[in-house]
């Protein structure tokens, strides 16, 4: 009898210790699930969302907006809206575009603009 409980009492030894190991490696798993995601990647396809809907609407300033600083160095304001339906519609001859982030695709078809001459 002695055996027995002996036996029982390392079985449920093994049990708790395998519940606290797979409780442990459950915790850690919310931890480091928690750091490495920070919901920035709800973020970008949030502004992406924005910046191809404007530049879709012909709102290509507004686009211009969203861009990070190092790209408005790059890329005056000015120049960004002057050229860039000249180059997409006209040149390439393109009047729709599709991105495509993750699962999620979208398909975009510009609205030709008039662009008046000063």
């Amino acid at each position: 009898m002695l055996f027995r409980r002996r036996a029982a009492s390392a079985f449920v030894r093994k049990l708790l210790y395998f519940a606290i190991i797979c409780g442990l490696l459950w915790l850690l798993w919310l931890g480091l699930h928690g750091v490495m995601s920070t919901g920035e990647g709800d973020q970008a396809v949030e502004a992406l969302n924005e910046f191809y809907t404007m530049e879709q609407s012909g709102n290509f300033g507004g686009s211009w907006e969203l861009f990070h600083s190092q790209m408005k160095k790059k890329f005056e304001k000015s120049t960004y809206v002057q050229q860039r339906a000249h180059v997409f519609m006209q040149d390439m001859g393109t009047d729709t575009f599709t991105f495509e982030l993750g699962s999620r695709r979208l398909n975009m078809t510009f609205v030709p603009i008039r662009m008046e001459k000063s």
